[in-house]
């Protein structure tokens, strides 16, 4: 595959358009759609393969599930000491998700979903509701007091109040943003060093082509460390962001 831009790998393509079909439906389907599918589909049937392969003695595949299990346990233990164990499988069901939609953008001729700011803010700005909507449910008032700071003057409260407000709603805005920004850098990154050893092959001598293979392969595990890094840091933030409003609604038990 060969781009005409660097930023043509984060283009999505309209594969079947059905609006002039059905005028007051929109079923279309473009490649990141397709990705999404695809994905979760392989995610779903590599989950059931490997629990129905579960063993006293792991094969090698369910030493990984199994570590990247304890590792989200870990998480979730140490960043978000009083949350619920119920709350377990969100996480790590995000970080899974994340760490896998990460990865894939590294086999040639794929697709980032993680590069798209429509997709990362939709995984934000849902699990921030769904931690509204836990906040309000457990305690109403108490979660919204929590927006009021204290230990300052009345007259100075209500514009504090508006900053804390602002800063809780920019939150999903920052996380997803991050995550998008990371990945489209580093993809960005690694594509100019492949087109230039791709370009080099043509030209260069063998003995030019050893720094440039060894710049490459450089880029390519740094690539990979931030795609578990990234997904790390958005299920850590989740975390504590659910443990801030269990803080703040304490008194009501679960």
């Amino acid at each position: 595959m060969t781009y005409n831009s660097y930023l043509d790998q984060f283009k999505s393509t309209l594969l079947i358009y059905t609006k002039q079909y059905l005028p007051f439906t929109n079923l279309s389907l473009d490649t990141i759609s397709l990705y999404i599918v695809t994905l979760f589909i392989m995610l779903v049937i590599s989950l059931t393969f490997v629990k129905g392969k579960m063993s006293l003695k792991p094969s090698k595949i369910q030493f990984i599930f199994e570590n990247i299990y304890l590792f989200v346990l870990d998480i979730v233990k140490e960043q978000g000491a009083n949350l619920p164990i119920k709350y377990f499988p969100v996480f790590y069901t995000i970080f899974f998700t994340i760490l896998v939609f990460n990865l894939s953008g590294i086999v040639p001729c794929s697709l980032t979903l993680t590069s798209q700011i429509v997709f990362t803010g939709f995984i934000a700005f849902s699990h921030m509701i769904g931690w509204i909507i836990i906040g309000l449910f457990r305690a109403p008032i108490q979660f919204l007091a929590s927006f009021i700071p204290g230990n300052v003057p009345l007259w100075i409260k209500p514009l504090l109040c508006v900053v804390e407000i602002i800063s809780f709603l920019i939150r999903p805005v920052s996380l997803s943003v991050r995550l998008f920004a990371n990945m489209m850098a580093g993809h960005i990154l690694l594509h100019i060093i492949i087109g230039v050893f791709t370009y080099a092959i043509n030209f260069a001598p063998f003995i030019v082509l050893l720094p440039v293979f060894g710049l490459l392969s450089g880029f390519f595990v740094l690539e990979l460390g931030i795609a578990i890094l990234q997904a790390y840091i958005f299920t850590v933030m989740l975390v504590i962001y659910l443990k801030e409003i269990m803080v703040a609604t304490l008194h009501k038990k679960h």
